[in-house]
């Protein structure tokens, strides 16, 4: 829908009008479904954080169970240098898992800063076509008043 016929002299009929109250409430169900995308996005990153934090603690009961086994063994020599793997590796996930998450939250706020900036680019543009609807009232309602001057 063109808001050029929302910005049409007085004369403009009710079906421009009614087409014009309409595009208002498209932007309006817009904003809903963004900020419900907002939501969305929100529970996801969560989740994801839930996630994360579930594998590394799997992670570390597997190293703790690995560390008592090898206590008990006869010889804990022998896999000494596997213990020193898996904890090296453990560091590297959990350095990765923080990547990640510093990633993910980047991203989340890159999301909420361009929907802030769609929701005030719609709420002005809103705000705009309330002025010029309320502009074209008066202009109406004075050419009204004109003309009933003219016929007394």
């Amino acid at each position: 829908m063109e808001t050029s016929i929302c910005l049409q002299p007085p004369s403009s009929t009710s079906l421009q009008r009614l087409s014009c109250l309409r595009f208002d409430c498209r932007c309006e169900a817009s904003i809903a479904k963004l900020s419900g995308d907002i939501s969305i996005i929100r529970r996801e990153a969560q989740k994801t954080d839930k996630e994360i934090y579930g594998l590394h603690s799997a992670l570390k009961n597997c190293v703790g169970d690995f560390e008592k086994k090898l206590e008990r063994m006869e010889k804990p020599q022998k896999y000494e240098k596997q213990l020193n793997q898996m904890k090296s590796d453990e560091k590297n996930l959990q350095a990765r898992i923080t990547r990640f998450e510093r990633q993910v939250w980047k991203e989340l706020e890159e999301i909420q800063n361009e929907y802030r900036s769609g929701f005030q680019s719609i709420h002005e543009s809103l705000e705009l076509l309330k002025e010029i609807q309320n502009s074209k009232l008066k202009l109406e309602k004075k050419k009204i008043q004109k003309d009933m001057k003219k016929r007394q």
